[in-house]
């Protein structure tokens, strides 16, 4: 779950930087899927890492 500090689901400007290690805990998208992330997911939404 994104309840603890640092972890983050964000948009970004750099589509470059994503899959590469910037910032620790975060799940970087561009900032179009961000947007439709939040139009479709509901705040409170579990979050669950798989690797």
């Amino acid at each position: 779950m994104l309840d603890k500090p640092g972890l983050l689901i964000h948009g970004t400007n750099s589509p470059k930087t994503i899959g590469h290690l910037v910032a620790s805990g975060c799940i970087r998208l561009v900032n179009d899927d961000v947007e439709d992330l939040y139009r479709r997911v509901s705040v409170e939404t579990r979050v669950v890492f798989a690797s």
